[in-house]
């Protein structure tokens, strides 16, 4: 269970977000913030709808709940934001070690290459090659340079695939 001065120190945790991780969390937000302006606006008219009504309809009270998910998300976001602290990139070329928004080229021994930029568990996005720094893959490549190997395994059959980290 958690005591109250660990719940009071994950409010304040500081998030590092890259540019485009502020970006797309601040159109998030303004998103949400319209859809629960749309879900409040429904409501309002279905309430009206069922004023004569003596019984409260499903779907004012499915909206009703909605709202509350909308509400906890803004809030989620907004504490976010407000916590948040922005990556500086460094340029290629100054880069010697990959930190917290690096941008990452890996080849396997097939020659296969792909790229992810490392980032807060709050903006990774594995699909859209965003791997947090948190994550066992994120974990192995901080600190890394250009040339090092890295052993990713693969944890259901077993096998590990060497990885090199190129420009």
């Amino acid at each position: 269970m958690k005591t109250i001065a660990m719940r009071k120190k994950n409010l304040h945790k500081r998030y590092r977000l890259t540019r485009d991780g502020l970006t797309s969390l601040t159109s998030k937000l303004q998103e949400l913030r319209a859809e629960r302006r749309h879900r409040v606006a429904m409501l309002r008219a279905v309430a009206e709808q069922q004023a004569s009504a003596s019984h409260e309809d499903s779907g004012c009270i499915q909206t009703m709940s909605s709202i509350r998910f909308v509400d906890a998300e803004i809030e989620r976001i907004e504490n976010v934001l407000a916590e948040a602290e922005l990556i500086q990139p460094i340029s290629r070329k100054r880069e010697r070690h990959v930190r917290l928004g690096s941008s990452v080229k890996l080849r396997g021994d097939d020659g296969q290459e792909i790229t992810y930029v490392l980032v807060d568990s709050i903006e990774a996005d594995p699909s859209e090659g965003r791997i947090s720094d948190k994550s066992p893959l994120g974990q192995q490549l901080l600190g890394k340079r250009i040339k090092d190997y890295i052993t990713l395994k693969n944890v259901r059959n077993k096998q590990a695939r060497i990885l090199r980290l190129v420009g």
